[in-house]
C-alpha cells in the first residue's frame, strides 16, 4: 500500500513538448510506473544532485554531447519575430 506512506499530494499540471511527452510515456511504461512516479522522481533526484545541474560548467564535453544526443529542440510557438521587436524599439539618441 503506496498511498498509505505517500504525503497529502498536490495535483499539478505541466506542459510538455510533443517529444517530452513522448518520453515521458517511455519511461513510465518501461519502469511499469505512472507518469507523474516519474515527474515526482526527477524532481527528486534534481533536488538530491546540485552539481549535477550546473550542466555546462561542470563538464562541458559531456554537456555537449548530452545536447546532442537529445536531438534538435522542438519548434517553439511564438507570435513574434526577430525583426518585429526591432522595429518596435524606440530610435537611438
Amino acid at each position: 500500500m503506496i498511498a498509505m506512506y505517500m504525503a497529502r499530494m498536490i495535483r499539478k499540471q505541466v506542459y510538455l513538448g510533443a517529444a517530452q511527452e513522448r518520453r515521458l510515456k517511455q519511461i513510465a511504461a518501461r519502469r511499469g510506473v505512472t507518469e507523474a512516479a516519474v515527474i515526482r522522481e526527477a524532481i527528486e533526484r534534481l533536488g538530491e544532485a546540485p552539481a549535477a545541474r550546473r550542466g555546462a560548467a561542470a563538464d562541458p564535453l559531456a554537456f555537449a554531447r548530452r545536447l546532442l544526443a537529445a536531438g534538435p529542440l522542438p519548434p517553439q510557438a511564438r507570435d513574434w519575430t526577430r525583426d518585429a521587436i526591432h522595429q518596435r524599439r524606440e530610435p537611438r539618441g
